[in-house]
């Protein structure tokens, strides 16, 4: 037998051990059953469950990084591809904007006409040639007409226009693939007319006409004054006609008379007292009483205009009777029938102008037959005139009247204009590239 105070410390060393041992099963959950347990602990399913939707997300994270930087980088890629593609369109419209603007220089050439030497204008303004004494001429289209250097676009068109009396205007447009490759230096476009012809103007010549009358042309009083001069060269002058000869002439062209200071209406019985000039106008058409006489007019732009013609200047007599050369101004155009001492103005002739201003290029023109306008005379007019015999075939009468006319021809020059081309191909001629320049046959009769 244990003694009682034996047996009473091992009890108490057993509840402090059991006791230990139940604070340790309390903080480690020992003293829990299995469900218990298991109610507080992430079943094994549930642990792959998680673990398969970590590993999703981290996957679509992931994947969505992806696309994420690839969308990035195509963004990036595009905007690069749109600058590029946006530089070369720029590129190329500046490319096309040059290509349209490139001035390439090209000749142009008018090598005959019908009728001959038709006047040529450009865009609707009158056109000048410089022919190779130095002077300037109208441009007409003659045997060799060309102009050189004209500037030329793509978009340019030039208009063309020609004309001629008793002819219609024709019109011409050249367009850029309407020239041809040419090869000389800095031309490198050539376009050649080999021949302008121009429709007859077949409108009636007489205003207001009836019947029969309306058939007579503006062409056809062309065609006859070519016929009628032919027969007036071989015509016999009869002496006794002389009166109704000079009433004739008088009415039919009562400028010619004014110019030598006589009345038509009022003509001398005899040419005592005449003055020189008329004396010489009355003995020339007394030989030659058949022959179609006109009026030149001349305009200028610039005063004091000084008027040459046929090579001489055109003089003009003052009231003290000494002589001084004619001279035009802007707003007093200069009209004459008469040269020299009373010689009349042949239309049957070919004629030439020539005109001077004080600091400008020398203007010469010549005047055609075919080149003159006719006026027609008013009906009381004609019924007092008797026509030359030979015109009167097979009792046709009447065709004379049809043609008498009041012949005039205008000159009108442009000298502002002249001095301008004159100063472009200077110009050009320092930059060694001509910008205009057109060729022209001198005019018959320039001093």
């Amino acid at each position: 037998m244990m003694p009682e105070q034996e047996q009473h410390t091992l009890k108490s060393s057993d509840e402090d051990i059991a006791a230990r041992h139940a604070a340790i099963q309390k903080v480690f959950g020992l003293n829990r059953t299995y469900d218990e347990r298991s109610a507080t602990t992430i079943q094994p399913e549930k642990q792959s469950s998680l673990k398969t939707t970590i590993v999703l997300l981290c996957t679509v994270i992931l994947i969505g990084l992806i696309v994420f930087g690839f969308h990035y980088a195509s963004k990036l890629l595009d905007q690069k591809s749109q600058r590029e593609y946006e530089a070369k369109i720029q590129k190329d419209i500046a490319a096309e904007e040059a290509r349209r603007n490139r001035i390439e220089y090209a000749e142009i050439a008018f090598l005959d006409s019908l009728p001959e030497q038709v006047t040529i204008a450009l865009d609707g303004k009158k056109q000048y040639a410089k022919t190779k004494e130095g002077e300037y001429s109208e441009l007409r289209a003659g045997k060799s007409t060309w102009i050189r250097y004209l500037p030329i676009k793509e978009d340019t068109i030039l208009k063309f226009s020609f004309e001629a009396e008793g002819f219609r205007s024709l019109t011409r447009q050249v367009a850029y693939y309407d020239w041809f490759p040419a090869h000389k230096g800095d031309i490198t476009l050539q376009k050649v007319f080999r021949k302008i012809v121009l429709e007859p103007d077949n409108s009636p010549r007489l205003p207001n006409c009836e019947g029969d009358a309306c058939a007579w042309s503006v062409f056809r009083e062309i065609v006859f004054r070519k016929q009628y001069a032919e027969m007036a060269a071989i015509g016999v002058v009869d002496e006794k006609d002389r009166e109704k000869n000079r009433d004739r002439i008088f009415k039919t062209h009562p400028k010619l008379a004014a110019s030598v200071g006589l009345d038509p209406a009022l003509l001398p019985k005899n040419d005592v007292g005449l003055s020189p000039a008329a004396q010489n106008l009355l003995n020339y058409i007394d030989k030659h009483p058949y022959a179609l006489y006109g009026t030149i007019t001349v305009t200028s732009d610039v005063p004091d205009t000084r008027v040459f013609f046929l090579g001489e200047p055109l003089m003009i007599v003052k009231e003290s009777g000494s002589m001084s050369q004619v001279r035009v101004d802007p707003d007093k155009p200069v009209s004459f029938s008469t040269y020299g001492q009373g010689h009349p103005i042949l239309i049957s002739e070919p004629l030439s102008i020539r005109l001077e201003a004080n600091g400008y290029p020398a203007y010469v023109t010549e005047i055609l037959p075919h080149q003159w306008h006719c006026e027609p005379l008013f009906a009381e007019a004609i019924k007092t005139i008797d026509p030359p015999a030979f015109t009167q075939l097979d009792d046709v009468k009447q065709d004379f009247y049809h043609y008498i006319c009041d012949y005039s021809v205008h000159v009108n020059v442009d000298f502002k204009a002249i001095r301008d081309i004159e100063n472009a191909l200077s110009k050009a001629h320092d930059a060694s590239i001509e910008t205009v320049q057109a060729e022209a046959t001198p005019s018959k009769g320039s001093p």
